[in-house]
This record gives C-alpha cells, structure tokens and sequence, in this order.
C-alpha cells in the first residue's frame, strides 16, 4: 500500500508541474499576445484556490482529484477538436479552464500527499514526491519549444493524455476524509481490505498478533480463589 501511494502521487505530483507550467508558457504555441494570456492565467487562479474548499471539505480528497485531473485532460484535448483559429475568444476560454482544473489539482494534491504518508514518514514523502514534481516544471518549456514547432496540438496531447493518467490512478488510492492520520507504516497497511486473509496480511502485522497470543498464554491473568 505505501509502496502503492507513493508511485501514483509521484506521477500525480509530476503531472501537475508537467501540465501546470506547460499551461502557463504554452502562448507561443496557441497564437494569443502573452501578455494577456499570462494576466488570464493569474487571474484564473483566484477562483482555483478558493472555490475548492468546500468542495473539498465535503467530498474528501480522492473524488476532487479525480474530477479536477480528468476535466482538465479533457479541456485541453477538446481543443484538438476545435476549428484551427486559435485566436478566438473560445479557444483562449478553453485554456482557461484547463488551467483552472489543474490548479486546483495542484492545491489538493499537496493536501492529499501529507494525509496519505504516516507521521514517520510524512516529510520524507511529501519532499521527494514535491521533488519528482519539479522533473514535470523542468520539462515542460523543452516540450512546448521542441515539440511545439512540429505541431502545435502536441504539447497539449501530451499535457491531456498526462491529466487522464493521473485521474485514473487516483481511483486506486484510499480516501483520507475523517479518517485517523496514520502514524506508522502499519497503519497504512492496514488500510488493505479487511476481507484478506491472516496470509495476505502484512507479514510484521500477522507476527505481531501472534507475539500477542503468545504473551497472553505465558502470562495468564491472575484471579482470586
């Protein structure tokens, strides 16, 4: 399960900077003024920040994700379908939203990676997944400029295709809301289906319960006669 949680936020983590800055330096490519294409994405990210709180608040964490990964792959993909004017007021809306989808999975994804790790290891795994993130912030200007001059739909097929990746994966980590945060290893282990059996258990969380019976038989309680 932690080895689990921990690859799938890296690729989410690595998704949002991927997507995120490819968003946000991708004017060239889409034929707008840069000047008003970065006040656009500014300006888009006040809501982003701010209207996902309650939505977060009462949905958890798992579902939001999922939800602002997908629209945000698929706003970006339905612009390849899109007549090839770029200049339209439209076609700058459809950006916007995506960018507007993405930054609000990049506020939860940070909220949602601190729950997942346990205590012992919270810093450690929210560090390194921040900093398999930063490959995505390092890449992105190489493929709007690179692959940008083939085509322009390049960069954003592959932004798009990266945003479903990651809503996908998602769905196979465990929901975080009003539930205890976890504080060793096994505690995340312990959120594996409680159906499996005591031999598909983690091996030191069945060892342990069997020192306890152990115990229990050795050092019998004692009663009055």
């Amino acid at each position: 399960m932690l080895r689990r949680i921990s690859l799938i936020m890296y690729f989410n983590w690595l998704t949002c900077t991927l997507v995120y800055y490819g968003i946000s330096l991708n004017s060239a490519n889409f034929n707008m003024d840069p000047f008003l294409y970065m006040f656009l994405g500014g300006l888009m990210e006040l809501p982003s920040y701010t209207l996902i709180i309650p939505f977060v608040a009462r949905y958890g964490r798992k579902i939001p994700l999922v939800t602002f990964f997908v629209l945000c792959g698929v706003a970006i993909l339905v612009l390849l379908l899109l007549p090839a004017d770029r200049e339209r007021w439209w076609f700058m809306t459809i950006v916007m939203v995506g960018k507007f989808f993405i930054t609000s999975a990049y506020q939860v994804v940070y909220l949602y990676s601190s729950e997942l790790y346990p205590t012992c290891l919270r810093t450690q795994g929210l560090g390194v997944s921040s900093m398999v993130g930063r490959i995505g912030s390092i890449i992105s200007p190489f493929i709007n400029d690179m692959l940008g001059l083939y085509h322009w739909a390049i960069p954003s097929t592959i932004f798009g295709l990266a945003s479903l990746v990651a809503g996908g994966l998602t769905c196979l980590l465990p929901e975080t809301k009003d539930k205890t945060l976890p504080d060793t290893v096994d505690d995340v282990e312990a959120w594996r289906s409680p159906a499996l059996s005591k031999r598909e258990r983690p091996r030191d969380v069945a060892a342990s319960e069997e020192d306890q019976r152990e115990e229990s038989w050795l050092n019998p309680s004692t009663t009055s006669v």
